[in-house]
């Protein structure tokens, strides 16, 4: 009796250029469905240890993916089109050919992303985890809300191109953005986001929409274009290096932002009315300017604001909106009954009885003793004269 074992080899020689050694090589001898073994030259379905090679002339398309392919190459003239499940990359990817992705969870790539082609991005998440960039010498691309691009960097070059429009989203950390290529945007719902404190930010392009997280330095007087909104999100450091900003649509600072050397300018153009939502217990502006295209569109401030040196009018309106705009003013401690700092009426700011506040310039004169305690305050430049005292007992606190 005669007994035969079969197995499915497990290296190709390669077809049109696809590569062999190991590789699993899409031949599409059934259908151009990734989830059947007999297209592949491996005879099965990759696996997260085997590297895969779409090769020229030959599209392959999944409604779920499922499960993890290694390494995965798409050769020029190769499509590969993914509408949903989980995709996850152990390994590097390269596209030289057409990778579009039509929704689903979520791509998940564990090395590199390198595009030479044209990647298509409609749907879902797709990450680029750990330190892992990408860099682009083809044209990406994307649309819809839902739409989220994520990566440790982005490098277009030269030959690159961006499209960023449609609504979808491009997120970067710590390295950022560079930008040698085309970036396209206009005025729609798409944002780009810098988080982490070595990001690259571009400053010669107009972006859709801005975030900005984590701990940001840009480089000094840098500025910065939206067609839309741009925010500070909650806990952000900006290290404002004299950085300025321009926008048409609204401002948001959220909670906890710090803007640490108080030399940020924001600027309000365009032709519809801006918002203006500020954090004034951590951050200030050092001017707001008002340049809109009407004289009956201006800025309405949605919560109280402060700037260290001046509100800017060229064209436009200011609405205060029932809140306030604090502008620096000199505020002499004037003393009474008790020498608390805390009591409004020992204090004349611009003839006003009020605390001095983070941008005021404090003054304490000749045989005046004010004493800080329990209270926590930050006030800008401090004038203790001659003869004068200051006391800050425990549970005060005073920044200068």
């Amino acid at each position: 009796a005669l007994s035969f074992l079969i197995t499915p080899p497990t290296s190709y020689a390669g077809e049109g250029g696809g590569g062999g050694g190991g590789n699993c090589v899409f031949v599409g001898g059934i259908s151009s469905d990734w989830a059947v073994a007999g297209n592949w030259s491996c005879a099965y379905v990759p696996t997260s240890v085997t590297p895969v090679v779409i090769p020229s002339a030959k599209s392959v398309e999944s409604s779920a993916i499922g499960a993890i392919s290694g390494p995965l190459e798409i050769q020029g003239g190769g499509s590969l089109t993914v509408s949903g499940g989980t995709f996850e990359i152990d390994g590097s990817f390269t596209n030289v050919g057409e990778f579009t992705w039509t929704g689903g969870a979520a791509v998940d790539v564990f090395g590199p992303f390198t595009n030479a082609g044209s990647a298509a991005l409609n749907g879902g998440t797709v990450t680029l985890l750990g330190y892992n960039p990408i860099s682009n010498t083809g044209t990406i691309s994307g649309s819809g809300t839902g739409t989220i691009l994520e990566a440790y960097g982005i490098s277009n070059s030269m030959t690159g191109t961006i499209n960023h429009t449609g609504g979808w989203q491009i997120r970067v950390r710590e390295s950022g953005f560079m930008n040698m290529g085309t970036y396209n945007s206009t005025a729609d719902a798409s944002i780009f986001r810098f988080t982490g404190s070595g990001s690259v930010i571009p400053t010669a392009v107009i972006y859709p929409n801005l975030e900005f997280g984590g701990s940001i330095s840009p480089p000094d007087y840098s500025h910065f274009v939206a067609y839309g909104d741009i925010t500070l999100l909650s806990g952000l450091e900006l290290s404002g290096n004299s950085s300025s900003f321009a926008l048409s649509g609204n401002w948001t600072t959220e909670a906890a932002t710090v803007i640490s050397n108080n030399h940020t300018t924001v600027e309000f153009i365009g032709s519809a009315t801006s918002t203006l939502t500020a954090d004034p217990g951590g951050a200030a502006f050092y001017d707001i300017k008002v340049n809109k295209a009407a004289v009956d569109k201006g800025v309405m401030l949605l919560s109280d604001a402060m700037a260290t040196h001046a509100l800017v009018m060229t064209k436009g309106i200011f609405d205060y909106n029932g809140y306030t705009l604090f502008l620096p003013e000199s505020c002499t401690f004037v003393g009474g009954s008790t020498p608390s700092w805390g009591m409004p009426a020992n204090w004349s700011c611009a003839g006003a009885a009020r605390l001095p506040n983070g941008i005021d310039t404090v003054t304490i004169p000749n045989g005046k003793s004010p004493v800080l305690s329990s209270l926590v305050t930050r006030v800008g430049p401090l004038a203790i004269e001659s003869g004068a005292t200051l006391e800050v007992q425990a549970g005060g606190s005073l920044s200068v």
